[in-house]
């Protein structure tokens, strides 16, 4: 019972680490969700009519070409680090 102030710090302390991180997460998905949405809009620009997969094609094109843009920029300054956008490029 001598360590018990011990393990309530450290998970304490992992559970704190754990929720930062899991922030970080849905910050960089929203991101990713607003960059997709806005390459479906420009391929609905492109190609009005288009529908499926061809659709889908044209859509994953103009995200690439917007998270390519946007490589090495700064999404999200955090306390501790800076979150940098990177390249989906398979």
């Amino acid at each position: 019972m001598r360590l018990k102030g011990l393990v309530t710090f450290f998970t304490v302390m992992l559970i704190a680490i754990s929720l930062y991180q899991l922030s970080l997460t849905f910050i960089v998905r929203g991101k990713e969700k607003e960059m997709r949405a806005t390459a479906r809009r420009e391929a609905l620009k492109e190609n009005p009519s288009a529908a499926g997969t061809e659709l889908d094609k044209l859509t994953d094109k103009h995200y690439q070409e917007i998270t390519d843009s946007m490589q090495g920029e700064v999404i999200f300054n955090a306390l501790i680090k800076k979150i940098h956008a990177v390249s989906s490029k398979s």
